[in-house]
Formats: C-alpha cells, sequence, structure tokens
C-alpha cells in the first residue's frame, strides 16, 4: 500500500471510503517477545518485535521510499523538522509537532515571516548520527536532503509537493534532469555541491531558512513526509538506494538497521547515538526489532500472531473474512481504528476521450457495484462508498445529500441531484434514499500481538 496523498486531484472520483485501521493481537506471550507493558500500563523495555512479512521494502532511502510497510521502519532510523506524533488520539496524530527543530515555526514566534514565504528552523543540539565516529545533525544535512530530490537515478518518491512550493526548486531539478540516469555516485554529488536552491540556505550548522514561492498552509505536513529526511554526508558517495546504499542507511533515530538480506529479513537494534532528551517524539523500548520476509499468505500470518510466533503482520492485511469473528471474540487486543483516506477510487480524463462526456461518466458511475467491492476490503460496515473525492476527516471534505429522481423515457439512467453541507469530523455514516451508506472512513487492517 502506498502512503496517501495529501493533495487530491480535481478529476478524482471516491468509490469507497478509507474506513478503520483494525489490529488484532493474541494474549500469549514468550520472553523474545516484545510485548508488554506493565499491570499500570507503563512499556516495559527489552526483547524483541517479529514483524510477520509478504514482501520486502520499496526502498531503503528516505527520499525514495513511498510505501506504508517502509515508512513504519523509517520512523526508527530517521528524523525529520518536524514530525506527526504517535497517538491513538486523531486530533494529536495529525497536529504537526517539533522533531528536529526546537519548535514549530509560527508567526507568533517568528519562524514564519508575516509575508509567509520565509520559514526558519532552530535545529536542536545533541542530535547524532551513528557514523564512525559519530558526528551531530546538522542544517546543512537537510539542505543535501532537498537537493538529492531531483537526481534523475533515482528522485523523490512525490517532487511536484516541493517543487511547486520552494523557491528555486524547479530551476535546479530542470538543471539536474540534464545529467544522464546512468550518472555516477561522484557526478551525483558533484552536480549537488555545486549547484543551490535558492530558497534553501543554512546561515549556520542550527538554523535552517527555506523560501517558499507563494505563501503554502500545508508546508509543515510535507516537511513532515519522511522524504525530507536528514541526509548525511556520507550518502554522496552511493547511488541512490543502491545496494551499496542499502548497506550503508546511517541512523539518526532510535533504532539503526544492523542486518539488511534483500528478499528476506531486515533487524533494526538500538542505535547507541540516539538520546531520549533529543528526541521527543519517539522512544527505544524493545531492544531489536526483526522483519521475516516470505510469508505471502495474510491467514497464514494471522495463524502465526496467533500461535506466538510473531507479534505484528508488516505489509499484510487481516484477513477480511477473518474480522468478523475477531470482532465478535471481544479480544481487548483487537480494534478497529477509524482511517481517512479513500481506496480504491477511479480517476476520469476529463478532457478527452470517452470519459470527457458526462454521460459516459455517469454510465460508469451507475455500472460499479460498490458494495460488492466493499466486501473485498471488509464490508460497508468498515469501507463503505461514499460520494467524494475528499474523505472524511480531512479538510476540505463535505458531506452530501442525494434524492433519485424516478426514471422515465427522458431521463434514463435515472438521474441524483446532491447538495452538499459542511462536515462535522465526528459525522456518522446515514444512509440515503437508494440505502447506500453515504461516506464514512475506510477500514484496511493489521494484526499484532502482545
Amino acid at each position: 500500500m502506498r502512503l496517501p496523498r495529501m493533495r487530491v486531484a480535481a478529476i478524482a472520483v471516491a468509490i469507497l471510503a478509507a474506513a478503520s485501521l483494525a489490529a488484532c493481537s493474541s494474549s500469549k506471550s514468550t520472553p523474545s517477545s516484545a510485548g508488554s507493558t506493565s499491570s499500570a500500563g507503563t512499556p516495559v523495555s527489552g526483547g524483541t518485535l517479529r514483524w510477520v512479512a509478504s514482501g520486502d521494502v520499496d526502498h531503503l532511502d528516505p527520499m525514495s521510499a513511498y510505501y506504508t510497510a517502509t515508512a513504519i521502519l523509517e520512523r526508527a532510523y530517521t528524523r525529520q523538522l518536524v514530525t506527526y506524533p504517535a497517538s491513538n488520539d486523531y486530533q494529536k496524530a495529525i497536529t504537526i509537532v517539533p522533531d528536529v527543530a526546537t519548535v514549530v515555526p509560527t508567526t507568533a514566534n517568528g519562524g514564519i515571516s508575516s509575508d509567509g514565504l520565509t520559514y526558519t528552523f532552530h535545529l536542536r543540539s545533541g542530535v547524532m548520527w551513528n557514523t564512525n565516529p559519530p558526528r551531530a545533525v546538522v542544517a546543512g544535512d537537510f539542505v543535501r536532503a532537498l537537493k538529492r530530490f531531483c537526481n534523475p537515478v533515482l528522485g523523490v518518491g512525490n517532487p511536484t509537493y516541493y517543487t511547486s512550493t520552494i523557491a528555486g526548486m524547479t530551476s535546479y531539478c530542470a538543471a539536474y534532469a540534464k545529467l544522464p540516469s546512468t550518472a555516477t555516485a561522484a557526478q551525483l554529488a558533484s552536480f549537488q555541491n555545486s549547484h543551490t536552491i535558492t530558497g534553501v540556505s543554512a546561515p549556520d550548522a542550527s538554523t535552517l531558512v527555506i523560501k517558499l514561492v507563494q505563501p503554502a498552509s500545508d508546508f509543515l505536513n510535507i516537511m513532515a513526509q519522511q522524504f525530507a529526511s536528514a541526509a548525511p554526508v556520507e550518502w554522496d558517495s552511493y547511488e541512490p538506494d543502491s545496494a551499496a546504499f542499502r548497506q550503508h542507511v546511517y541512523s539518526d533515530g532510535p533504532y539503526q538497521i544492523s542486518s539488511y538480506v534483500a528478499g528476506k529479513s531486515i533487524t533494526l537494534t538500538r542505535n547507541p547515538q540516539w538520546k531520549q532528551s533529543t528526541d521527543p517524539d519517539r522512544h527505544q523500548y524493545v531492544a531489536k526489532m526483526v522483519v521475516t520476509e516470505g510469508t505471502n499468505d495474510p491467514g497464514q500470518a494471522l495463524q502465526d500472531l496467533q500461535a506466538g510466533s510473531g507479534d505484528l503482520m508488516w505489509d499484510l492485511p487481516v484477513p477480511t473474512d477473518k474480522i468478523p469473528t475477531l470482532q465478535s471474540s471481544k479480544d481487548p487486543n483487537f480494534a478497529v481504528w477509524t482511517g481517512h483516506i479513500t481506496n480504491p477510487y477511479l480517476v476520469f480524463n476529463l478532457t478527452t476521450g470517452p470519459t470527457a462526456n458526462l454521460k459516459v461518466r455517469q454510465a460508469i458511475e451507475y455500472a460499479i457495484d460498490k458494495v460488492a467491492i466493499a466486501k473485498i476490503y471488509g464490508g460497508t460496515a468498515l469501507n463503505p462508498p461514499i460520494t467524494t473525492a475528499i474523505p472524511p476527516g480531512n479538510i476540505g471534505y463535505r458531506t452530501t445529500t442525494c434524492t433519485r429522481r424516478p426514471a422515465t423515457t427522458a431521463t434514463r439512467p435515472s438521474a441524483s441531484r446532491c447538495s452538499r453541507r459542511p462536515a462535522s469530523r465526528t459525522a456518522s455514516p446515514s444512509p440515503t434514499p437508494t440505502g447506500t451508506p453515504e461516506t464514512t472512513p475506510r477500514s484496511s487492517s493489521r494484526c499484532r500481538r502482545t
């Protein structure tokens, strides 16, 4: 599964709303299992967290990694200027907080200029790379991260977030694109170190200044993406995400990749250079995390968790036919969390081809059995159809009330008319006159064992 995009194209037509995230676990535990908390709910340090996985990461290089499963690991070995806190409280989880930056820039604290075009970040002291010898993370590491984005070998997962926002990035990327896709690490480093992005500067080791093309209300959100993780100077020696790079994934987070065997396993251990005092957003509870790949059947993965031979599903969903049983079992280790993404959905070309015709688009809309599709994703209770491109829980979402006119000779198929009203973030699904759930968040599933 890819990370949900933060910007939604106007031509996207939502089919299902992404509803809830389901997690399940077993009450069994073993000495090697990570999981446990004290009777008071305080995390216990030590143990090994065991992930049951199907495949490998898409990339270990945070610049280009785009899969959700990879992002789970990146949280352990990368850091950004600002980030999202880990929380079961949705509003807290979507609130930007400082990471390597000492504070979130605002106009009140002087971090954002009055015209909204200049952002100034001040870095914490004591944030270290696990290099040999260890070295402090500096503002130049974030400049390097942005400069790597447009390399012609393997660039950032979504460049338009940044090229459309940061001053000078479009021209910098255009110049970088003139290098061949076969460019060596030395050639890439030479370009990056001899060219500048006019809107990005590091006046000193602990200060980063970024200027924008125009005010952008989501700028801090795109800087919280793991694409924008700090990049150490050692990465100049490797082609992005190459086999050599994957053996030199330096960490400034609480864990480091101590072993990577492509297609088989990934092992993370505690980073001895990380200090809790420099990181308000992460912890170092477990001693080790191991991803064991090769389990392609979600049902088998669930059995592994229930048998105690694994703790979490990494890139596999909970089998949808098992969800009702897990829900009815009232197991305290099974939970469903509301999500806020749209998946799957259709995108129509509104300008050319058959779908430029409104009636063709309406015919497709009527032909698709949304309830049948929802069953594949766990049923309409967890994954109901919606009528808008932006799902509940996102800025810009509006509820709709639809009424269907009876079909006549002149109006076939029968048409529906919809009116919009502002949505409460706690709005619940309501059936329309046609009996279709109107809109609610969607659900995918993950399992864990404690």
